[in-house]
Formats: structure tokens, C-alpha cells, sequence
């Protein structure tokens, strides 16, 4: 997915990205089981102690033939996450995670709860934004699903789709990602709009490379 993560592993490979233009990331696996990600902005005009920094780890425990549909599988993944939102704003997250994969299409669906942090953030970033607050309190449960499906025609071009939502006690608190994706072997590039509240439109893109 764009922000989701499928429970599929990365397995023995690896690759670096680019997310929205200013967050280099890259991402790595051991065997079938263990994949890690990581990444930090590097936005111009705001402090080094105040960008945002994002680490990932994943276990996929499971997988199998899905049985439903042709050439099918299925995967299992438990994992958890580590953000700061300025280095001094450190957040942390469980999640399970379960991806269904057929000929042309993939649906993953994920299940995440707040587990560390404070409940009220200050965010700020030197003179670019004035500061604000982020109010998401440990115990909070969320719930993303995301679809990933190829166009017939198109082999290389994907349609993806994901809606998350921070807190299901909060239903404002939900977003709607829709974008196209152009994908290789070795290079994947999306493109697309992410749908937040107020509501905003916000322009929403990223690159990945396998070099080699």
C-alpha cells in the first residue's frame, strides 16, 4: 500500500523511496518472516530536532493459498511502529495486519491500537507552520483497509485505494487515499490525493527502487 502495510513480507530484498518529495525511507527483509522500514523528513526551513521520523517492524506469521480465488494467497502479520512527530513527540503502535492477494488484485486490512506516548502532542516547525496540538491518547484503536488492483489492459498500472481511520470512536478522524501507481520489478511510482478532514485535498506521491 501507499501508507498501509500489507502483512506480505519483503522477504530477502530491500529497496529506498521517496515519500511526498521530502522523507527518504528504505526498507529491508530477513527470510519470509522479519521486514523493517524506516524513514525521516528532511523539509527545508524547519529544524532537524523537528521533523518526523517514522520506524517499522513486521513479523508475517502466516500464509497459504487463499482458496477462493486463482493463483491466491494469503498473509498474517503482527508488527509495530515508532514515530515522532519532532523528536521530542514520540508515539507507538500494535498492529495485526491481513492481506489477500489474487490475479490482479491484493486487499489488505489492518487493526492498530496506540500503546505509548502522551496523549497530547505539540507539534511545531521552527517558523515554516505555528505550532499545534495532536490529541491521540494510548488505547486508541484504529482500522485501515487497502485495495491494490492492476488494469487488464495495462499490466503496469495500478489503481490503490486506502481509508483509515485513527480512532473508531472518532469517525471524523478519517481519511481516504486514491492514487495510481506504475509499477516494475525493480521501481514503483504513486501518484494521487489524499482526502482529509476540513475537508482537504492534499496532493499525495511517492517513489521506491529496488537498485539491484
Amino acid at each position: 500500500g501507499y501508507i498501509l502495510m500489507t502483512a506480505q513480507p519483503i522477504r530477502d530484498d530491500h529497496f529506498i523511496g521517496l515519500i511526498e518529495g521530502v522523507m527518504p525511507y528504505l526498507g529491508f527483509g530477513i527470510g519470509d518472516v522479519f521486514s523493517m522500514t524506516g524513514g525521516r523528513t528532511v523539509i527545508p526551513g524547519i529544524a532537524w530536532s523537528e521533523q518526523i521520523s517514522m520506524v517499522n517492524t513486521k513479523f508475517t506469521l502466516y500464509s497459504a493459498p487463499n482458496g477462493l480465488v486463482e493463483e491466491g494467497e494469503q498473509y498474517y502479520a503482527l508488527g509495530f511502529n515508532a514515530g515522532w512527530l519532532n523528536d521530542v513527540n514520540f508515539m507507538g503502535h500494535v498492529y495485526g495486519v491481513a492481506t489477500f492477494t489474487g490475479k490482479r488484485t491484493q486487499v489488505s486490512t489492518m487493526l492498530f491500537a496506540k500503546v505509548a506516548g502522551k496523549d497530547v502532542y505539540t507539534v511545531t516547525g521552527s517558523d515554516f507552520f505555528n505550532p499545534f496540538n495532536v490529541n491521540l491518547a494510548n488505547g486508541t484503536f484504529g482500522v485501515s483497509l487497502g485495495l491494490d488492483t492492476r488494469f487488464p489492459e495495462l499490466q503496469n498500472l495500478h489503481f490503490i485505494g486506502e481509508l483509515w481511520n485513527a480512532d473508531l470512536t472518532r469517525p471524523s478522524n478519517t481519511a481516504l487515499y486514491l492514487g495510481l501507481r506504475l509499477a516494475s520489478t525493480s521501481v514503483a511510482m504513486d501518484a494521487g490525493f489524499t482526502i482529509i478532514p476540513g475537508p482537504a485535498l492534499v496532493p499525495t506521491v511517492a517513489f521506491a527502487w529496488t537498485p539491484f
